[in-house]
């Protein structure tokens, strides 16, 4: 029996819906632990004040900041994300 005559047979009922949502949830998971087996790069920064004394702190002298590369890799736990994803 072809989908389409199914479908107007038996019109979709709640449970269908339920399914759906449940199959679409897990796929998002599975794509979520496919993506911890790649490695992940980002910058990371900051800015501050230091100054010896309160009175000093808003000079230009007490700015401070740094900015830098960033990059993790799980690859000692690759077996356990791996197992993640056939589940």
């Amino acid at each position: 029996m072809p989908i389409d005559r199914h479908c107007r047979i038996f019109p979709p009922c709640r449970c269908h819906a339920n399914l759906a949502r449940r199959v679409a949830a897990q796929s998002a998971l599975i794509g979520v632990a496919t993506a911890e087996i790649y490695p992940s790069f980002s910058i990371l920064g900051t800015i501050g004040w230091q100054a010896s004394s309160f009175n000093d702190l808003f000079s230009s002298q007490a700015n401070h900041g740094a900015i830098g590369p960033s990059f993790n890799w799980n690859l000692l736990s690759y077996g356990r994300i791996a197992n993640n994803v056939h589940v």
